[in-house]
């Protein structure tokens, strides 16, 4: 605002060609709050919406100080911002401003530096587009997220939502505990450099992939992934398809559980109804159900299936000499050479535990 060529602006006045042509802009078409402060932070310049702020009119408010018309808590919040536009800066910022009747509205201010024809700094211009219901409704939605991220950080699950190209958009903090990566890793990065290589990865892409692809909208199943350390860890995703109003997907939405404990303990408890407690190698009950699916392979390939018994001679004398610890020694060796010279195909078993019994 320097006015035209032939307007001189000295300091402590304000003065304009055609004042009523640019107060018609500044007030019924510009829309935003507009003022010329001096030196001293007394206002040259008000334009209406400005005065409307605190229930007066551009008359009634030019010559007052800002010290005079707004309260000192607001004058502490703003002045920092004048001071650098008076030592030549331009400066925005964010700012809930002093209006009649309320409790404060949201604005964006800028404040730039008013020069004299010489080029002196004689005060600063002013301009505020109110924003209220833009910063309000961004505000809620912060404290939407805010809400949603502590109840995905509370949840036992762990929370993966990925991009189209599987890339990772957002996850909540227990992906640290689950694969080894903080959450601020992990951004921006695919999901495939991030779970491993295990047998059952491919799957999970599949999955992934057929969500993606509009195939299906949602998928559970069950997938091992590998922690950054090394370790397996056993998973189950729950995964769903986000959809744009073109139908096209936006994202995908995983929950993921680690089911790491409960696999290791059916594994233990399939171990415990399998297989011999002193050897390791297989029960009756396993002996028997692998012998009986040998039998109907060799009855259907008319192929050869060979059954050796090996019976421990003088067994009953180590014990009765040594006693039973011995005893359990020599079985469990006896286990060990028997699987290190089996091949992977062959079965191993202890179908009978009492001392002295033969081995089958």
């Amino acid at each position: 605002m320097t006015g035209s060529s032939k307007t001189k602006v000295p300091q402590g006045r304000f003065d304009f060609v055609s004042e009523s042509k640019l107060a018609r802009i500044f007030d019924s078409q510009l829309g935003a709050v507009v003022s010329v402060i001096d030196v001293n932070r007394k206002l040259l310049y008000a334009n209406a919406r400005f005065a409307e702020n605190f229930g007066l009119t551009p008359e009634q408010i030019v010559g007052k100080t800002l010290d005079e018309i707004y309260s000192a808590e607001h004058v502490a919040g703003f002045l920092p911002y004048i001071v650098r536009a008076l030592a030549g800066e331009a400066v925005t910022y964010e700012r809930l401003g002093q209006v009649a009747g309320s409790t404060g509205v949201w604005h964006t201010v800028a404040v730039v530096p008013w020069r004299n024809e010489t080029g002196e700094i004689v005060g600063v211009a002013h301009a505020a587009m109110r924003v209220h219901e833009l910063k309000i409704a961004m505000e809620a939605l912060r404290v939407a997220n805010q809400r949603l991220n502590m109840h995905m950080d509370n949840s036992p699950l762990c929370m993966i939502e990925l991009d189209g190209g599987l890339q990772i958009i957002n996850c909540s903090s227990h992906i640290e505990l689950m694969l080894g990566f903080a959450s601020g890793e992990v951004i921006g990065r695919a999901l495939g450099e991030l779970i491993g290589q295990g047998n059952s990865v491919p799957l999970l892409f599949e999955a992934l992939n057929d969500l993606r692809n509009g195939v299906q909208n949602r998928c559970q199943l069950e997938a091992a992934l590998t922690h950054r350390g090394g370790a397996t860890v056993h998973s189950e995703w729950f995964c769903s398809a986000l959809t744009n109003a073109d139908h096209t997907i936006s994202s995908i939405m995983c929950l993921v559980d680690n089911i790491t404990v409960r696999v290791v303990a059916q594994t233990q408890l399939r171990e415990q109804a399998t297989r011999d407690a002193l050897t390791g190698l297989l029960n009756r009950r396993a002996f028997y159900e692998r012998l009986g699916q040998a039998a109907t392979r060799s009855g259907r390939s008319r192929a050869a299936l060979t059954l050796l018994f090996i019976d421990l001679d003088c067994f009953k004398a180590v014990n009765d000499t040594f006693g039973h610890a011995a005893g359990d020694e020599v079985l469990k060796e006896v286990a060990r050479r028997l699987t290190q010279v089996s091949r992977a195909s062959d079965v191993v078993a202890r179908p009978c535990c009492a001392w002295g019994a033969r081995w089958r």
